[in-house]
């Protein structure tokens, strides 16, 4: 459980900090769904449309803070 919470927590605040890009928060973005998508193909027996589903639906959530902080 609070694996994902980090996961979702910390990008958040790395795009949050004051000295801010779009730059900065697109690798923010990019770094995050990697690590997400590995970890998920890692960790856990998902299909493939299960996977793809949710590293598409956490790529969503982030983007909302990238539209945020810029």
């Amino acid at each position: 459980f609070l694996g994902g919470a980090f996961q979702v927590v910390v990008p958040m605040l790395v795009m949050r900090s004051p000295n801010v890009n779009v730059v900065k928060s697109l690798c923010t973005v990019s770094l995050s769904v990697l690590v997400f998508s590995g970890a998920l193909s890692v960790f856990f027996k998902a299909k493939n449309t299960e996977a793809l589903i949710a590293t598409a639906t956490y790529a969503a959530v982030l983007v909302v803070f990238v539209g945020m902080s810029s």
